[in-house]
């Protein structure tokens, strides 16, 4: 997976950047106590993160991650599959919880999602409300979508053969 990274040091030219690179922005405070970043948080497969982040964008945790830590953001929380979070979580705004998701914490968000086979061993806590995400219901919606568009039967069919 390449993303790219837009630089304004570097004429506002994009930076090829692949899973081994760290990126620290400008302002950024890194610490086990506090980290904070003007900025959103991506956090690739299968990670062990130390330290509590309070940031000015979004999060995402992608799956298979463990977060040792809290996690404070103005904007929206997504946490892939199996992620376990040994703290809380706080946001202005949705909390997205996917399958097999471990908070140890409480949940402070305007919405929460949670999949039916997460756990929060804390308190649940949503202006707008909490939903239950259906993962199952979502995952044969796109493949009835991908077979009506005739997309991705080559795909399934090599993931059958794996």
């Amino acid at each position: 997976m390449n993303d790219y990274l837009r630089n304004e040091d570097n004429n506002g030219e994009t930076i090829p950047i692949s899973e081994t690179f760290l990126y620290i922005p400008t302002n950024t405070i890194m610490s086990v106590q506090k980290s904070q970043a003007d900025f959103s948080l991506r956090i690739g497969k299968k990670c062990k993160i130390l330290g509590n982040y309070h940031l000015k964008g979004t999060a995402f945790i992608d799956d298979d991650t463990e977060v040792y830590g809290s996690i404070t953001a103005n904007g929206d929380v997504w946490c892939g599959n199996n992620v376990n979070i040994h703290g809380a979580i706080s946001t202005d705004g949705e909390v997205n919880i996917s399958e097999q998701v471990r908070v140890g914490g409480d949940i402070h968000a305007d919405s929460i999602k949670l999949a039916k086979s997460a756990v929060v061993e804390g308190t649940l806590h949503a202006k707008n409300g909490i939903s239950f995400i259906d993962t199952k219901k979502k995952q044969a919606e796109k493949k009835i979508q991908r077979f009506e568009s005739n997309t991705d039967v080559v795909d399934e069919v090599t993931e059958l053969l794996e």
